[in-house]
């Protein structure tokens, strides 16, 4: 609120567990929420333009087997240079502001670890989206994990 920064917040009703410890995945959620941040302070916003941070979460696949989740901001985006570095270990553009270029590469092996692919997309000067997807659990089988 205080950076003037809309979060957007759609959840597919009823979704359902993911394979995936609990903790651990609220890592990775903070580091895509921090990482969104940075890029909307970092932009220069014309007046009329929102900073605009969005999550979204739907099951996806043939027989909706998946949950895919969704973070995207309208901040300063990736250089396309730097998309396919952007998992590596120490890979950062932020070292002058203190980015240790750790919090993606871990995110990245938190997902690998419970099965999961996260990607990402984005345009420089206009956005960037990450994408992860995690088998669903259903509900006789979350009782064992």
């Amino acid at each position: 609120e205080k950076d003037s920064i809309s979060v957007e917040i759609d959840l597919e009703p009823n979704l359902p567990l993911v394979r995936a410890d609990g903790s651990r995945l609220r890592q990775v959620v903070v580091n895509m929420i921090s990482n969104a941040h940075h890029a909307l302070k970092a932009k220069t916003f014309d007046p009329q333009e929102r900073k605009v941070f969005k999550i979204s979460a739907r099951r996806v696949g043939r027989k909706s087997e998946m949950v895919r989740v969704e973070f995207y901001d309208n901040g300063v985006g990736i250089k396309r240079e730097d998309l396919g570095k952007v998992f590596d270990p120490f890979f950062t553009t932020r070292r002058d502001t203190g980015g240790t270029g750790l919090g993606l590469s871990v995110s990245f092996g938190i997902i690998r670890d419970f099965g999961g692919t996260i990607t990402v997309e984005s345009e420089e000067g206009k956005f960037t989206r990450f994408i992860i997807e995690l088998s669903a659990v259903e509900a006789r089988e979350a009782e064992y994990v």
